[in-house]
């Protein structure tokens, strides 16, 4: 069945949508914005139980590359669920006109970041991802200092990055303040960084020691 252009966020048109089973073997995960799946993991083996008694509900997304091939945009728990359990096909939404790397970055943060499972150092490293795909390989404290400069509304910050912001909270929902505050669990220093993907460190301890990195003494 085809399905109407789909809108994102920012009002546009960027793919149009087919939803099918495919194979699941011509599926190909590249770059994603989490930071991949255990598959060793006692969370993962639960969500394959469940996958197996009540089937894949909701669809991965994927698009299609030049080899015939699909490239998989969203749903790698769901993928790697689907493999584990020998299944041939998958549901799947694909997007036919999907090209940029841009509107990859997009589809995912919109697929990814509003799901309450998605840890929050992978929501740091999706807008961190989608910073870098328009500016460069921006560091992490240039980005920071962006946003904090975004915040007071300086003149210094390029009209380039206000435009950045404005896109990711558009297509998100989370506030620009925000944004600064799930991307500040970068700074933390390593240990503490897995700590609080784990779980081992409530994010709200990490939100607080982020911003003593970032504010020293405040």
């Amino acid at each position: 069945m085809i399905m109407p252009a789909s809108e994102t966020a920012t009002g546009k048109a960027t793919a149009t949508e087919e939803f099918q089973n495919i194979p699941i073997e011509p599926i190909v995960v590249e770059k994603q914005i989490r930071t991949g799946v255990n598959v060793d993991g006692e969370d993962f083996q639960g969500f394959v139980a469940s996958v197996d008694a009540r089937g894949i509900v909701e669809p991965v997304v994927v698009a299609p590359r030049e080899d015939n091939r699909f490239r998989l945009i969203a749903g790698e728990l769901r993928y790697r669920a689907g493999l584990k359990l020998g299944l041939v096909t998958i549901p799947a939404r694909i997007l036919r006109n999907v090209q940029s790397e841009e509107e990859v970055l997009t589809i995912q943060l919109i697929e990814n970041l509003q799901r309450w499972e998605i840890d929050p150092i992978d929501k740091a490293n999706g807008i961190l991802a989608f910073f870098r795909n328009r500016h460069g390989e921006m560091a992490v404290s240039t980005v920071m200092n962006d946003l904090i400069l975004h915040e007071r509304a300086d003149q210094r910050v390029s009209n380039e990055v206000v435009e950045t912001v404005s896109t990711i909270s558009k297509i998100t929902g989370i506030t620009p303040r925000s944004i600064q505050i799930i991307l500040s669990l970068l700074i933390l220093p390593p240990k503490i960084r897995d700590a609080v993907k784990t779980g081992a460190v409530p994010v709200s301890q990490g939100y607080i020691l982020a911003a003593n990195l970032v504010n020293p003494g405040s």
